[in-house]
């Protein structure tokens, strides 16, 4: 089987902090794409069941944080520390992991692509 890449867009739209925008994207049930979340620093925030697509993290540390039912398509994620986080029943397809951390990261029922 072969390892396809993510499909990444020419131009992507940089952000510092997550949580802003997934509170937005949660509440009106939509797909954040696009975006390079670049150097983010969340701690024990609640992402669950949000939905990422074609977009990149890069030196970005989520401490203890729920990623339970999110879906991640055509996202890479370099030099990233997920420690502690929760990713029980997560998706991923045409994901990229360079240089990553997941110590003490949970993912029961975890489906890769």
């Amino acid at each position: 089987m072969p390892i396809y890449p993510p499909r990444m867009p020419s131009s992507l739209v940089r952000c510092s902090q997550l949580s802003d925008l997934s509170e937005r994207a949660l509440a009106e049930e939509s797909t954040l794409s696009q975006l390079l979340i670049d150097h983010a620093q969340e701690n024990r925030f609640d992402f669950s069941a949000l939905e990422i697509k074609a977009s990149r993290f890069e030196n970005c540390t989520f401490s203890a944080c729920r990623f339970s039912h999110a879906t991640f398509i055509d996202v890479c994620f370099e030099n990233c520390d997920f420690s502690n986080s929760t990713f029980t029943d997560a998706y991923f397809e045409r994901c990229q992991f360079l240089r990553c951390k997941y110590i003490g990261a949970q993912m029961q029922d975890t489906r890769w692509k």
